[in-house]
């Protein structure tokens, strides 16, 4: 964690030795979905999480329509799945729902390109983001299919490993955006 801060703090404040630099404060939202992989996954219904996002910005001119723009976000992220049990004679499975909220420190760096209008300017970027899992919940929960009213939920840190009692994802998450 040291060294994720420590990497923020010198991306944000390398923009500052540029001859321009704008601060600002940011708040988004996203969308964002989980994926698993092994046998079986192929039958879960997998479903988008709405992810809310702030955090503060720099945006450095590098001449011309170019600036970098670099930010250090807190995020949400994460996913849900459901697998509907039923079956066909007697192979009778429980109804599964689960679903993760994740939350993540994040840092973006984009080259971007400004293109100027008339009420102010228009901007295109892409780059690559870092991310580190700071904390988060996986909750799972069963349905017996010979007695709907029988409900088991569990819940797990998201990050722990599971021979820990947790969820066992992974913290680090590289991306482009």
């Amino acid at each position: 964690m040291k060294k994720i801060f420590l990497l923020a703090v010198a991306a944000i404040a390398s923009t500052a030795a540029f001859s321009q630099v704008n601060w600002g404060v940011q708040a988004h939202g996203n969308l964002a979905r989980t994926s698993l992989s092994g046998d079986g996954t192929e039958a879960l219904k997998k479903s988008s999480s709405i992810g809310f996002g702030a955090g503060v910005v720099a945006d450095a001119n590098l001449g011309g329509p170019l600036s970098l723009r670099t930010s250090l976000n807190l995020l949400q992220k994460g996913g849900k799945f459901s697998f509907d049990g039923g079956g066909e004679g007697d192979n009778f499975l429980p109804s599964i729902d689960a679903s993760n909220k994740l939350y993540y420190a994040e840092l973006p760096v984009t080259l971007v390109y400004n293109v100027p209008t008339s009420s102010g300017k228009l901007f295109f970027g892409a780059g690559p983001s870092l991310g580190y899992g700071l904390f988060g919940k996986a909750k799972v929960t069963y349905t017996n299919p010979f007695d709907p009213s029988e409900i088991e939920t569990e819940e797990s840190d998201a990050f722990k490993k599971e021979d820990d009692g947790g969820a066992g994802m992974k913290r680090f998450d590289f991306s482009a955006n």
